[in-house]
């Protein structure tokens, strides 16, 4: 089943409150008993004259943090943003009542608090934390009247995504963006400057004005010569996955259920549907009967591709396939079609993987049969490398992705279990929807990698949030899965091991 639902399109400002008058250096100068009475009062009607312009300059001003960093200084300019080029950028807004929030999460996950697992719904959260109602709205109009145009809006009022010219941007921000190239020779775009914005209304970050933090997903392939799937059932949706991730091998046997072949004589087993469930020795009962599971995601997929692993289950398990409903949520007007390979494999895998875990994954929602839920944005190319190779970036800005996990559109059940398998970008919009997450009770599990928690190698390299977990340097997780000649050692957390 494929279902698609497409989005409708701190107050940290630095605005001076002098505690003097005004004219207290000028009486200070002069004495206040010496100065002209006509000079007085034409200096105080030109001042009131002038005070309605000077009030909005001062007043609605404001300056924005953050947006900088370290790396930008060190990079080669190449010039300026075309300003006919079209950008995507989200807008987020601060949090009200940011303290009493953080008093009560603390309550929530507090065994001992009377809140203790008093989740919010995202309509209670919206209308405790979020922004107003009437903000949000004049933000919308700022955009508008800047030559912006509205992409995305969100329940929770804490992201508004917008689209627009370079141009456009550079004059409703106040910035300058500028072309830079990384140390791969590939290039990317940031603000010269921080921007800041003619707004009384508070904003918290722009997300979209750089472009430096290249997507990832976090698997390393260690087998690189091609399979062949040694079944008459050959059409196995990625079977390389669990063979490139473990590596192990058996001539009489193996853990994993699937026997490939590496067309030089060498056999391999890899893992499909139960044997996930059997190497973490997951009870018979807890299939995900009566939830749903959101995946963050950067493309499509094609349904044929899940229903042929449904159906591999049932061939290389010898159990029934299982029949978990699958449905989007597309942002940005992204019809779901698999833009790329890389990113649409992705997707694929993760659905899979949801499906071998949560073979039962079921929810009924207003009549409905939900259980995977991806929330899709998309990726665009944005160079080659040396090799030819399509280098792509975020289309779509994470926060527009998580704001519509915190708050689903109308018809689309709230997932208490969230996924993603991609290191991104973060930034303090980000926070604050992982704040709403927790208040409502919604889990994020976000993996570390192939490459082991401290890995500091290539596109390895873990990223907030990934990086973000309690416990010490030498914490590892390990799983032996026992069975053939050689048992294969998963590392959650730690070294890689070859």
């Amino acid at each position: 089943m494929r279902t698609r639902f497409c989005l409708s399109p701190s107050r940290f400002c630095d605005h001076p409150h002098p505690k003097k008058s005004p004219f207290h250096p000028l009486l200070r100068r002069h004495g206040a008993t010496k100065i002209p009475f006509k000079i007085f009062g034409s200096f105080f009607l030109t001042l009131i004259l002038l005070w309605p312009s000077m009030s909005a300059g001062a007043a609605g001003r404001q300056l924005l943090h953050g947006h900088m960093r370290k790396a930008f200084a060190s990079t080669p300019l190449l010039g300026d943003v075309p300003v006919a080029q079209q950008l995507r950028l989200s807008i987020g807004l601060p949090l009200r009542n940011q303290q009493e929030l953080s008093n009560l999460l603390k309550e929530i996950y507090d065994p001992k608090s009377a809140q203790y697992r008093k989740f919010h719904t995202p309509e209670e959260f919206a209308e405790q934390f979020g922004p107003t109602r009437e903000d949000y709205q004049a933000v919308i109009d700022f955009a508008k009247a800047s030559g912006l145009s509205i992409a995305e809006t969100h329940g929770n009022r804490i992201v508004l995504g917008v689209t627009g010219t370079a141009g456009d941007i550079q004059k409703a921000f106040h910035v300058r963006l500028r072309r830079y190239q990384r140390p791969d020779g590939s290039e990317f775009r940031a603000p010269e400057g921080e921007p800041s914005v003619d707004l009384d209304i508070p904003l918290l970050y722009v997300a979209g004005l750089d472009n430096y933090v290249l997507p990832h997903p976090n698997y390393f392939r260690k087998q690189t010569q091609p399979l062949t799937v040694k079944s008459p059932k050959e059409t196995m949706a990625q079977p390389k996955r669990a063979l490139g991730e473990s590596g192990f091998t058996s001539s009489a046997g193996g853990p994993g259920s699937v026997p490939l072949t590496d067309g030089h004589g060498n056999n391999y087993y890899a893992f499909i549907g139960t044997d996930f469930r059997n190497a973490y020795g997951i009870p018979s009962g807890l299939t995900g009967n009566g939830q749903s599971l959101g995946l963050f995601e950067l493309d499509g997929y094609f349904n044929s591709d899940i229903q042929q692993y449904e159906a591999d289950i049932n061939t290389f398990n010898g159990v029934p396939a299982p029949s978990v409903p699958v449905s989007f949520v597309a942002l940005d007007g992204f019809n779901g079609t698999p833009r790329f390979p890389g990113p649409a494999g992705e997707t694929t895998l993760d659905i899979e993987m949801a499906i071998a875990m949560a073979p039962g994954l079921r929810q009924t929602y207003l009549g409905n049969p939900w259980g995977v839920i991806v929330y899709e944005g998309y990726m665009v190319q944005v160079g080659t490398d040396g090799n030819g190779n399509p280098i792509l970036n975020i289309g779509t800005p994470v926060d527009d992705v998580w704001a519509a996990m915190a708050f689903p559109p109308p018809g689309v059940p709230l997932s208490n279990q969230l996924s993603s398998s991609w290191t991104v970008g973060t930034d303090p919009t980000s926070d604050e929807i992982f704040q709403e997450f927790a208040l409502q009770g919604q889990s994020f599990f976000l993996a570390s990698g192939d490459f082991g928690y401290y890995a500091n190698i290539g596109a390895g390299a873990n990223q907030w949030p990934s990086d973000a977990r309690s416990g010490t340097d030498e914490e590892e997780s390990n799983l032996t899965v026992v069975g053939g000649d050689h048992p294969y050692h998963l590392v959650g957390w730690g070294k890689l091991e070859q």
